[in-house]
């Protein structure tokens, strides 16, 4: 049996799909494994600055309550100290401190 030259042509069309669409298959296989891994990775960074962001909170916490407590002490060493006598020395008479 003979066959057309248009029959094989088509034919040859159709062979060539399935190989496009074979690639293709293999192609969007490939891509969705690399999603895959890039999801995971993606989440571990995530977590990963989380933690980070926490570990920050937690010492900014820790350093607006030392400035929070100290800064008291601290005006009251600057009163203390030399302040009251360089005030004096420059007109400013301070009578007292609290």
């Amino acid at each position: 049996m003979s066959v057309s030259p248009q029959v094989k042509e088509i034919w040859d069309l159709i062979k060539e799909n399935q190989k496009g669409l074979k690639e293709l298959r293999e192609s969007q296989k490939e891509t969705s494994e690399q999603m895959k891994r890039n999801s995971s990775e993606v989440s571990e960074k995530l977590k990963e600055t989380s933690e980070k962001i926490k570990e920050t909170n937690e010492g900014l916490k820790q350093a607006r309550a030392i400035f929070e407590t100290q800064w008291g002490k601290l005006m009251e060493s600057l009163v203390e100290g030399d302040l009251v006598k360089i005030l004096n020395e420059q007109g400013i008479k301070v009578i007292n401190t609290y």
